[in-house]
């Protein structure tokens, strides 16, 4: 590959389409990625390349998947005037899902999307590695609609995508005929990964936060004066450390005179959630403009929502009115978020510029249901008289006037009113901030609200008499300040009279409203706390919104350092608060040349090595101290705590009565036998059976004692998970109270469940056992239990795998954790009936090997016909002998 120099400045999609077959094929050369940077310049050059290498494995990877990729045919397509060549606008047919495709969502395209242009239909032999040079592919640079006018005069709104190709289509297919798009894989981060790399300002903020040059604590900026209970009120529920982690971060965001770049340290159960969500709702109050940022939807998810509880919780307490309104204006959420999963309506920005939108609309808006409101309640005798007279004219007939028919009509026209008057009043403090309505105003809103309950309340008793409410209307109407009413209409003046007030007080305050262009920009700057992916926070640079103060990256651990440039990029930042805990998963890589190259580093990570200061979040409350025992030495050399909580007899749970069953066991399973599956993952059928096994008696158990109990079952391979997942079925999915989820390791990060049964699978000689090796993979599977962690395994292989693995079965046995499965009678029935049931021609010709699973997409038929074959030996040979 050319020097990382050479790239630097140019078009990300234009590298890309600069490959050939041949380069996307083969592996980059790749420099490992220093610790320290003496400058920007070298930053980027050190980043680039194994970005780019990383974008080529991206696209091999995928090249064997293509078979069953989604598929359209071109409708549309014209040489785009934006660029000089190899640039096309095109519309697609309908997305056509392959018969062989795993996708369980409806492919549609968007931006970043890369395409495969061929006349070649996708089936189980499409291989562009034998189309020769007549298929291209292309970056879609932008999706947009176009109006597009029928022959009947009407119109469509129809997607354009514009698309950069490798070579000019017309050298790749013949145009005249159809041909096609296959999505082949989407380069949105990356692309946005490169262009912050290339513009990666040089200002003394940059250089703080990668620790080019770092600089010493502000000395101007003077101590918070403030106690820690007055600054945050919110902080009762947490601990000492957490609470110093919060104060630390908040004293730092109020320092005008240097950067700074905080981190939290948080291992496994020890609250780094509730210390995030308080911090937050700290900033919150103080308005400090934060953006929250994390690598991934799920997880930017759990923080909003928990933010949303404290807030909610907040407003509850001072809710004096009984409205249950929550004003979430300062907040925003925005992404591909699934809302209804979260309950993130109230937050979420697509869902905010629909409500305001409405609200602020010209003819049927907030003004128009106000003034409505207002005259309805000052002439209303009035208007019912129009009303009848313009009944009369419709219909021919004479409508008599009477006190029943009016009553009938002022609580249809009240209803008729007050329901959008109410939408308008709850958009108004459901989804704009306090400060920009005005405390007073936000107040108004509040007693209307409560006046038009009242109103109602009175309106629809079933005693109210309508000729006394007339009366009512009729002489306040005409201005008599001594109304001859009856006593019991007191309380209905009194009512109309505050819902008046409040409305003309409102028109005037919320005029400024109407002159409101409600977008997205619009939304950004109302909003103090923004939470969006690392990645969508790209949008924050583009959209010229008011400067951002604070950034806080949640999971930072999780986060390639490079693609944290994405949200570092955004204007006014001057502090940095970074929570994770390097001790678990890192971001995933998937070229192996990039990995070793530090590629999936975090900036967390980083820093951390560099002997960066962290605050740690030192008390756990997840763990029976049996399970957080070996985590807690060998991960964090013992410098956490162990609550009381799960210190406390009641936090250890004993579900089978068996020391095999206590809250910490390793159970050996020396005869289990490891299979490579189709799938290349590998599975273990002996330790399927004994989680099974595991499973009946538990739910038998808990069954009889009417427990609750959730439990995880996990193992670091795919197939292994897919085969007890297979194996189990439907057999537990509608027990609430006994709940089980099956994943793999890396999918249980962040998750948490009573009982936890770890299936490591590996059982060989030689002491093989694959990624399963990775020390932060350990510790997150050791780390997810509350009561009970199981776990299966073979002795031997784990023990010369000269891994962690060896540690932790010494330590079970020194702590008298450690179990042969074959000493326990129903687990040695169920091993050896696995072993019975195994095919005597698969134990021989072992055919789930790698050397047996060689033939693609044709290996099935291969091994029937090698199966029928032996088979005929085999009975020939049973002839002859007979």
């Amino acid at each position: 590959m050319a020097e990382s120099s050479f790239y630097l400045g140019q078009d990300f999609a234009r590298v890309v389409l600069s490959w050939s077959l041949g380069d996307i094929l083969k592996e980059f050369e790749v420099n490992a990625i220093p610790l320290s940077f003496s400058s920007l310049k070298e930053y980027r050059s050190s980043y680039c390349p194994p970005l780019l290498e990383e974008t080529r494995s991206e696209l091999c990877s995928k090249i064997e998947y293509l078979s069953s990729a989604p598929f359209a045919k071109i409708n549309t397509f014209c040489s785009s005037e934006r660029f000089i060549d190899r640039h096309y606008d095109i519309t697609f047919e309908n997305w056509t899902e392959s018969s062989n495709s795993l996708n369980k969502v409806p492919y549609e395209a968007k931006s970043g999307d890369v395409f495969v242009f061929t006349q070649a239909k996708p089936d189980q032999n499409f291989d562009i590695r034998r189309l020769g040079k007549s298929w291209c592919f292309g970056y879609t640079r932008k999706s947009k609609m176009v109006k597009q006018h029928r022959l009947d005069g009407s119109y469509i709104w129809v997607p354009h995508f514009e698309v950069s190709t490798s070579v000019e289509l017309q050298e790749a297919v013949d145009v005249s005929q159809p041909f096609y798009a296959v999505f082949w894989v989407n380069l949105t981060t990356n692309n946005r990964i490169w262009n912050a790399l290339l513009t990666c300002r040089s200002d003394h903020f940059i250089k703080e936060v990668l620790h080019i040059n770092p600089t010493e604590d502000c000395k101007n900026c003077p101590a918070m004066k403030q106690t820690l209970e007055e600054k945050l009120s919110m902080t009762s529920y947490l601990n000492k450390s957490q609470c110093e982690a919060v104060a630390k971060c908040i004293s730092k965001s109020v320092c005008d005179h240097k950067p700074s770049l905080e981190l939290i340290w948080g291992p496994p159960g020890t609250g780094k959630t509730r210390t995030l969500s308080t911090l937050l709702v700290s900033l919150l109050r103080v308005k400090c403009r934060t953006l929250v940022c994390a690598p991934t939807n799920v997880a930017i998810s759990e923080v909003a929502s928990r933010v949303m509880k404290l807030v909610k919780e907040s407003a509850k307490k001072l809710d004096e009115y009984g409205t249950q309104f929550c004003s979430f204006g300062d907040i925003l959420i925005y992404g591909n978020i699934n809302t209804s999963a979260y309950g993130f309506e109230d937050i979420y920005m697509n869902h905010r510029i629909k409500r305001l939108t409405d609200c602020f609309a010209p003819k049927n808006g907030w003004k128009h249901w106000f003034t409505s409101m207002q005259e309805f309640l000052e002439n209303c005798v009035l208007l019912y008289k129009i009303f009848c007279a313009e009944n009369d004219a419709s219909d021919g007939n004479n409508h008599v006037e009477n006190d029943t028919s009016f009553l009938q009509y002022a609580r249809d026209r009240f209803i008729a009113i007050s329901v959008p008057l109410r939408n308008c009043i709850s958009t108004f403090c459901t989804h704009l901030p306090k400060t920009y309505v005005t405390e007073e105003s936000f107040q108004d809103l509040l007693l209307l609200n409560a006046s038009l309950n009242s109103l109602e309340t009175f309106l629809f008793q079933a005693n109210l008499v309508g000729k006394s409410l007339k009366a009512a209307f009729l002489l306040e109407e005409e201005g008599d300040s001594h109304p001859q009413v009856d006593t019991d209409m007191s309380p209905f003046l009194h009512f109309k009279s505050e819902c008046i007030r409040h409305l003309k007080i409102l028109l005037v305050s919320l005029y400024r409203l109407s002159l409101v262009a409600v977008n997205e920009k619009f939304c950004f700057n109302m909003a103090s706390l923004i939470f969006c992916t690392a990645s969508s926070s790209y949008k924050l640079s583009n959209v010229g919104i008011e400067p951002m103060r604070l950034l806080v990256i949640d999971e930072a651990s999780q986060l390639k350092e490079c693609e944290s440039l994405i949200p570092l990029q955004v204007c006014g930042l001057k502090h940095v608060v970074l929570l994770g805990d390097e001790c678990q998963l890192p971001a995933f890589v998937s070229s192996k040349v990039s990995a070793e190259a530090g590629f999936g580093k975090s900036l967390f990570q980083r820093l951390s090595i560099l002997g960066h200061h962290r605050h740690l979040l030192d008390t756990q409350y997840r763990m029976h101290p049996n399970i957080s025992n070996f985590p807690n030495a060998k991960f964090y050399q013992n410098r956490l705590i162990d609550s009381q909580l799960v210190k406390s007899e009641t936090y250890e749970k004993c579900y089978i009565p068996s020391p095999l069953y206590g809250s910490y066991s390793f159970m050996n399973i020396s005869c289990g036998k490891e299979v490579l599956s189709e799938s290349h993952s590998w599975k273990n059928m002996e330790e399927v059976a004994v989680l099974l096994k595991i499973l009946q008696l538990l739910y038998k158990a808990c069954d009889a004692a009417k427990l609750k109990v959730t439990i995880g079952v996990i193992s670091p391979y795919s197939a292994q998970v897919s085969e007890i997942r297979r194996e189990i079925g439907q057999k537990y999915d509608n027990h609430e109270d006994f709940q089980v989820h099956i994943r793999s390791i890396d999918g249980f990060q962040g998750a948490e469940e009573d009982i936890i049964i770890i299936s490591t699978v590996r059982s060989n000689q030689d002491g093989s056992i694959g990624f399963a090796f990775s020390p932060q993979r350990i510790n997150v599977a050791l780390t997810r239990a509350r009561h009970c962690l199981w776990i299966l395994g073979n002795e031997k292989t784990l023990s010369n795998s000269d891994s962690i693995w060896e540690e932790l079965i010494l330590n079970a046995k020194d702590r008298q954790c450690f179990f042969n499965a074959d000493e326990d009678r129903d687990l040695q029935t169920v091993i050896m009936e696995a072993k019975k049931n195994k095919d005597k021609l698969d134990d021989t010709l072992n055919l789930d090997s790698a050397f047996m699973s060689r033939g693609g997409s044709r290996k099935t038929t291969w091994k029937v016909c090698f199966l029928f074959l032996i088979e005929i030996c085999f009975y020939s040979n049973v002839l002859d002998n007979s």
